[in-house]
Order: C-alpha cells, then structure tokens, then sequence
C-alpha cells in the first residue's frame, strides 16, 4: 500500500532528527496522560459510560502510537546494522580481527563513517529501551485511571 506509517515518519539517517521526530511523537503520550488525569470519578451512569468510552479511547490510541513508535526505532536500528555490515564488508573487516593490528588511538581515516553509524546504532538501542519504559509508564497511568471503567478482559 501507499500508506504512510510512523515507522517511515522516523529519519534514520540523521540521528539528531531521528530523536526530535521520536520526542514530537511521544507527544501523543503526554496529551493522553493529562487527559486521562482530568477524567473525574462520576456518579452518573453516562458520565461512567463516556469515561468508560474515553479510556477505551486512550488505550486503543496509545498502543496503536507506541507499536508504530516501536517499529519505527527498529526498522531504523535494521537499516543502520545493514550499513554497518555493508561498510565493514567494503573495508575487509573480519569480525574480531581490526582491534589487534589497529594501534591505540589511530583510526583509520576510512573508518569514521563505521565508528559514526556504530554509535548511532547504540544511541538507537538507548532510544529503544527508554521508549519501552515510557510505554509501560503511559500504560500504567491508563489503568490506574481507568481501572474502575474498564471491565477486565475488556483491555489488550
């Protein structure tokens, strides 16, 4: 299809707009959470119908962002391990072998764009594991809102 999903949202080849793109993206969670915090406890049955429905809302919202968040960051994590792989093949790296004949400190001049996708790939995996706290932390503010509107077995 044409569709035009978050994971392709996310530019992988520059990192510092890879994380602004990420942090614009969250942005999502924060404006659910302040919602899902202004959902007052009513006593009338349609005002428990309408939060029941709004945290239902919620959820469906923040797991749809969060998996395409998440497959975003890999699929940018995929790309970068590819020109990794590509970049070592293109400088005869054997895995393992570059450090023992590499003096210390002298890198090859040829080898800055390795080192810059290398760290790139590890600030990634960085963003990978926060974005996984993150998610359990929207979630959690989800269920402690809403555990009184959503019946259990009625959630993912």
């Amino acid at each position: 299809g044409n569709t035009k999903t978050m994971a392709g949202l996310l530019p992988c080849d520059d990192f510092s707009e890879f994380r602004r793109v990420l942090y614009e993206l969250r942005r999502i969670d924060d404006a659910a959470i302040t919602q899902l915090n202004d959902l007052t406890p009513t006593a009338s049955f349609r005002g428990q119908v309408d939060a029941a429905e709004r945290c239902r809302k919620f959820q469906e919202t923040l797991v749809k962002a969060h998996s395409e968040r998440e497959a975003g960051i890999n699929a940018c994590m995929e790309q970068l391990a590819g020109t990794i792989t590509k970049l070592k093949g293109d400088m005869h790296v054997v895995e393992g072998d570059k450090r023992k004949e590499q003096g210390k400190g002298k890198t090859d001049v040829n080898e800055a764009p390795l080192r810059q996708a290398q760290m790139t790939l590890r600030q990634m995996k960085t963003e990978l594991v926060a974005e996984k706290i993150l998610q359990e932390q929207a979630l959690k503010v989800v269920k402690t809102n809403c555990a009184k509107y959503l019946r259990p077995g009625s959630s993912h």
